[in-house]
């Protein structure tokens, strides 16, 4: 699930540009990580990104723009949107009994 919602997440950003996919990509991580706590939520979203920044990284889904460059930034900045997705996911880990419709309301929010 991880993988999953990496991908997607990674498949929204402009280069690739499909935006559709931004707004249910955490989708899979919230439901799978529903109910076993914040620890587990929180490092499975920020494995998420860190997967996320190494496929933006590698340009297997599209040519990577910093051939030569160090990708410090590109790691940087989806390491800062991961603790958002982090803390948001351990909420949901938090949380055992929900409404149906709440892991697609905070994948929207995220």
């Amino acid at each position: 699930m991880v993988l999953a919602s990496a991908v997607m997440f990674v498949l929204a950003l402009p280069p690739a540009d499909i935006a559709p996919l931004g707004f249910f990509c955490f989708t899979p991580i919230f439901v799978a990580f529903r109910g076993k706590g914040v620890a587990w939520g929180f490092l499975a979203g920020m494995a998420v990104l860190v997967i996320g920044a190494s496929l933006s990284w590698s340009g297997w889904f599209y040519e990577s723009s910093l051939i030569g460059e160090s990708p410090g930034w590109n790691f940087a900045g989806f390491a800062l949107f991961g603790l958002v997705v982090g803390m948001t996911c351990g909420i949901v880990g938090e949380i055992k009994d929900h409404p149906g419709w709440l892991p697609w309301a905070l994948a929207a929010w995220a």
